[in-house]
């Protein structure tokens, strides 16, 4: 994004008045053109230290201080990404493709998306330690977990039925 060197805090941008410029993907660290634009109520007296992330569990909060902004913007809905599924939505497309003895646990089923080390996310952002079945984990995304990995499948990719020379052997490091 090109600079806002220029804009002050509390300073009004009149309508149509081009007050930023996307640059291109060279200028944005690789990334794809963007533009994080955030709307904010409230400054909560932190001024220009208001914080530009929040806790799962402050979800709520940060929302009612922060309004969509598209209903300033009036971006297209067909501009934006499509929609994650809801628990109740994924549930639905999973049913038919795997067999019931794939159940799902818990009455209110949580929905990771990501992992990282010896954590788990779900779609709201909260962390849950990864000890399922009591078999507590540091692989997800683990940079030694993950180069041991693809060192072993670069080398040979097989299941347990076989006998090989590979079998069980991780390097320690």
């Amino acid at each position: 994004m090109k600079s806002l060197a220029g804009l002050r805090v509390g300073q009004k941008i009149a309508r149509g008045e081009k007050f930023v410029e996307v640059g291109e993907t060279s200028e944005n660290g690789g990334w794809v053109p963007h533009l994080h634009f955030q709307v904010i109520n409230d400054l909560l007296d932190l001024g220009t230290d208001f914080p530009g992330v929040a806790r799962a569990s402050e979800r709520r909060v940060w929302a009612s201080l922060s309004p969509d902004p598209n209903l300033l913007l009036g971006i297209p809905a067909d501009r934006f990404p499509v929609k994650e599924r809801s628990v109740v939505e994924t549930l639905g497309a999973r049913k038919p493709l795997l067999g019931k003895n794939l159940s799902v646990s818990y009455r209110r089923p949580l929905k990771i998306v990501r992992g990282w080390m010896q954590y788990l996310y779900d779609d709201t952002g909260a962390a849950y330690l990864d000890v399922y079945n009591n078999v507590p984990l540091v692989g997800h995304s683990h940079p030694r977990v993950v180069r041991a990995a693809q060192e072993q499948l670069a080398l040979l990719n097989t299941n347990t039925r076989y006998c090989t020379t590979t079998c069980c052997v991780m390097r320690r490091g």
